[in-house]
């Protein structure tokens, strides 16, 4: 051992500028995600699709030929957030609200399917 600090990356290496949004938007459900969402400011909302949109078909360009099945970790984290992007799109783009006006409370809704990714 060299003893030289080795750098860990919790995202594939080409994606390291997108760190910063692992802790609260690397979560494995639909149900995590949306509440994630619907907990965030626009501001933050606005970080992720700002920060992350122009990169999406680079990331689809990843992640397409890797199996689900056989994803290592670092790429998972990163199907992950983006993920979440996919989530607030609709908020960012659309209604720009995190919670939309006039919308069903989501806290009632009972997800029935609750994979994890």
């Amino acid at each position: 051992m060299s003893g030289d600090p080795i750098e860990t990356l919790s995202l594939p290496a080409e994606f390291k500028d997108l760190e910063r949004f692992v802790p609260k938007w690397g979560l494995t459900t639909e149900l995590e995600r949306n509440r994630v969402r619907r907990a965030s400011s626009m501001a933050e909302l606005d970080d992720l699709y700002k920060t992350m949109r122009p990169r999406l078909d680079e990331i689809i360009d990843y992640l397409d030929p890797i199996p689900l099945n056989r994803m290592p970790d670092d790429a998972k984290r990163l199907l992950r957030i983006t993920l979440s992007l996919m989530e607030i799109a609709h908020a960012v783009e659309v209604v720009s609200s995190a919670r939309p006006p006039n919308a069903f409370d989501a806290d009632r809704v009972e997800f029935l399917v609750n994979d994890r990714v």
